[in-house]
């Protein structure tokens, strides 16, 4: 099992449904997000005890070979580093009792009040004013601090994120039929969506 050193004589060790569910979030593709929650509220692994472990590591190098044979580890290590820093930071987070939880975007902001949702087993209700996943498509397509061979990943990056509230929330709004459409084309479940 792949081991993350929490303290300086404690070390975790991964079950293999917490190491997927790690594959995936660096994968950008769809984590289980109860098992992340749960490793970053409930055992309370330390963000950047696993950003600087050997697990992460593991999972990075593997990620490497089987996607960016072609680029340099380093700009991979710091993608990858500083696309999950923000949003382990976020898994770790207290969160405040509420009967529901309310978000208005699918990005950080919506992660948090998924999280909330799923600890707290609260529903989540998502008032989304704007397509958030879209707009930070045309973001990193137009960005020039994003290297090429990274806009990929931090394009799938904030549609994982989108998919993680569109999964977990009970009630999705939109302001206009045509908004409504993308969401359930990316995934949220037409009864769920609403104008």
């Amino acid at each position: 099992a792949l081991k993350v050193r929490i303290e300086q004589d404690h070390r975790y060790h991964f079950k293999e449904e917490e190491i997927a569910a790690l594959q995936a979030l660096m994968d950008c593709a769809h984590p289980d997000w109860h098992v992340l929650c749960d490793l970053y509220q409930t055992k309370q692994v330390k963000p950047g005890a696993f950003l600087m472990s050997e697990a992460f590591l593991d999972i990075l190098t593997e990620l490497c070979e089987e996607q960016y044979p072609y680029a340099a580890f380093s700009d991979t290590f710091h993608t990858i580093r500083s696309m999950l820093l923000p949003v382990l930071y976020l898994l770790s987070q207290p969160i405040p009792d509420a009967d529901m939880y309310h978000t208005i975007c699918t990005g950080y902001g919506g992660l948090l009040a998924t999280m909330a949702s799923i600890i707290k087993k609260k529903p989540l209700m998502l008032t989304e004013h704007g397509i958030y996943s879209r707009e930070r498509e045309e973001e990193i397509i137009r960005a020039g601090w994003v290297l090429p061979t990274f806009k990929r990943q931090w394009i799938k990056f904030f549609y994982m994120l989108s998919d993680a509230v569109y999964q977990q929330a009970t009630v999705i709004t939109s302001l206009f039929q045509r908004a409504k459409d993308t969401q359930i084309e990316l995934g949220a479940a037409p009864e769920k969506c609403r104008v």
